[in-house]
């Protein structure tokens, strides 16, 4: 069973050969811990949060007042596989590494010794430079202690505006749309969710969400922040003033890379790793948003979940090696189905990519083609084959003469009649979120899962 020890209450380690030390109890930590105690490995985790670790992903729910928190926790030692093997730190933060004792010191000054150091410490809200924005009244969406406080915000918030267009700010306007408040989204870019639509995509998205009531202000950036000791007002770049109480500043994330940089790690925008997730010191492993490999920092918990597998993977003696992850979102937001696949932002802007459109209602859809492979794609509403197209996607499958004609006529990729979800490999996602693949599933109900509570 995984303990939860207060930390007056943890003991030094003397084991002879040292649990695996992972700092970070988040959607990607969690899952390296799982791995490895899978192959049998014993691990620690330092939590830096007071609350048992949760799906991040699942906040928005949980703000929006669709779930509690026992719904978005990660790890229930009672149906988990393995989990004696993990012990769990809550309300602990890292202070210092010491690489040349492979020991971290703590925040009650105690000492935690390893041979093997997993830092998953994810990334914080970025706070841009507005003035007012140390006023009462204006939040960030990170955390679970982010979301108590919205939540306790909502029960008087009656004119909320969300600074960032993008996955964050969207959720949080979802959050706080379903508690009453009247939102209104302020983007500085052209369009919303710049970094996974196109602007017909975006168009689209935008209309379904003005359709709930929810305005949107695209091209737009705030100024300032003003109020008498509280939030009262929003000031606009082109100097519009808007009511409001509550403000909630969505404007990307920035990785915590402060207890890398300061042990001498290698640090660009993330901790910067090798194929292994490997920094240049080779006892300690980064994985998931503070993480840096072939310059690339990911903004998404897909990707942290591969990284976390092979970390893990590599820890426990396998062989191979990470390559990248394929970008992919795929969710509701707002009411509004929403899935992107590939570095579509880049993919929008090239010269030499092609591209395939299909608009039909309020369905809209698109394929970027490289070379006649399929590279990225784009939807909003619900498309059935979301799941088959990012896995192609993935195997950058070619795109025949046939596929281009169903396409611009049905606004369909495969034919019903190629087996549908039945013929997607066992490797295919069917959550992005938690990297939960269609083998997973298949052997789940090999075992006896009967419905979706059992699946998940």
């Amino acid at each position: 069973m995984t303990a939860l020890i207060p930390s007056e209450r943890l003991a030094p380690v003397s084991d002879t050969t040292l649990p695996v030390l992972v700092i970070g109890g988040g959607p990607v930590g969690m899952r390296a811990a799982q791995r490895l105690a899978a192959a049998g490995q014993p691990v620690r985790v330092i939590n830096a949060e007071s609350v048992l670790p949760y799906n991040r992903v699942k906040l928005t729910p949980l703000l929006a007042g669709e779930v509690g928190f026992d719904a978005i926790t990660l790890h229930r030692p009672e149906e988990s596989a393995h989990s004696d093997l993990i012990t769990i730190h809550n309300g602990l933060r890292a202070e210092r590494i010491d690489r040349g004792a492979r020991q971290v010191i703590t925040s009650d000054g105690g000492s935690w010794p390893y041979e093997t150091l997993i830092l998953a410490t994810g990334s914080s809200a970025h706070m841009p430079r507005i003035a007012g924005s140390d006023l009462p009244g204006v939040f960030t969406f990170r955390d679970h202690a982010d979301t108590e406080w919205l939540i306790a915000r909502s029960l008087s918030a009656r004119h909320v505006v969300v600074i960032g267009g993008g996955l964050l700010g969207l959720e949080a306007a979802r959050g706080m749309q379903r508690r009453g408040a009247q939102v209104t989204i302020v983007e500085h870019e052209g369009r919303l969710m710049p970094r996974q639509l196109d602007r017909a995509g975006a168009a689209e998205l935008q209309a379904r969400i003005e359709m709930l009531g929810v305005q949107v202000l695209c091209g737009q950036s705030v100024t300032g922040i003003s109020g008498l000791g509280r939030v009262e007002k929003v000031h606009l770049r082109d100097g519009t003033e808007m009511a409001a109480d509550t403000v909630i500043i969505c404007t990307g994330v920035r990785a915590n890379t402060w207890l890398a940089k300061e042990a001498g790690l290698g640090v660009g925008r993330g901790v910067v790793v090798d194929d292994q997730l490997r920094s240049n010191d080779p006892a300690i492993f980064a994985v998931g948003e503070c993480a840096e490999h072939d310059g690339q920092v990911y903004g998404l918990v897909g990707p942290g979940l591969d990284q976390a597998d092979m970390a893990a993977s590599v820890i426990a003696g396998g062989q191979g090696g990470y390559h990248g992850s394929l970008p992919a979102t795929r969710l509701k937001v707002l009411g509004a189905d929403v899935f992107s696949a590939g570095p579509v932002e880049q993919l929008d802007a090239a010269r030499h990519i092609e591209s395939l459109s299909y608009h039909e209602g309020s369905s809209y859809r698109r394929l970027f083609l490289q070379r006649g492979r399929l590279v990225g794609a784009i939807a909003v509403g619900a498309w059935d084959q979301a799941s088959r197209v990012q896995q192609a996607v993935a195997d950058q499958i070619q795109i025949w003469p046939w596929h281009i004609r169903r396409f611009t006529k049905e606004g369909e990729l495969f034919s019903v009649r190629d087996g549908g979800t039945a013929a997607l490999p066992a490797t295919a996602l069917v959550c992005t979120c938690t990297a939960t693949s269609c083998g997973q599933l298949r052997s789940a109900v090999a075992q006896g899962a009967g419905d979706v509570p059992s699946l998940q």
